[in-house]
């Protein structure tokens, strides 16, 4: 017996934005990330914590994303799950902007609560044409009828 996937059934596309953001262009480089800085620590180096594989030899999604996600289309994918590389949105921390959070008996924040003045906050200090960036990615992928499932932390 020969069963068939429903039509809205997602066969999509994974992808990390530290794993294939950057490459060999200056713009897709993101200095700022976590990952990047602990792959090019001198001690995660000498401890052989990291591999010695630099991100800034990554793919170039950042720079290269219409053929990437052309690619996508050739595999005959309705989806990609993709995240965001924070850190070129915020290049300083956020970490004085206050909101308001719950947690639980484990001390995991389960709940957050933004207002207005929150992303008024969030806006000033944004990267404004990392934001445009994004956008330009997550619409080229909408006009090729690819649904975006968003990791927001990966």
């Amino acid at each position: 017996m020969l069963r068939k996937f429903k039509n809205n059934f997602l066969f999509g596309t994974s992808i990390s934005a530290f794993q294939t953001e950057m490459g060999h262009s200056r713009e897709s480089i993101s200095e700022n990330s976590d990952w990047y800085l602990w792959t090019h620590d001198e001690f995660t180096k000498k401890m052989n914590y990291v591999s010695g594989d630099l991100p800034e030899d990554g793919p170039n999604f950042w720079d290269k994303y219409r053929e990437y996600i052309d690619k996508i289309l050739y595999m005959n994918n309705n989806s990609i799950r993709l995240s965001i590389d924070w850190s070129r949105i915020f290049k300083n921390s956020t970490e004085n902007i206050k909101v308001n959070y719950k947690k639980n008996d484990r001390d995991d924040i389960y709940d957050v609560e933004f207002n207005n003045n929150t992303f008024n906050e969030l806006n000033e200090i944004a990267d404004n044409e990392a934001v445009s960036h994004y956008r330009e990615i997550f619409n080229y992928i909408k006009s090729k009828n690819i649904k975006i499932l968003l990791t927001l932390y990966h």
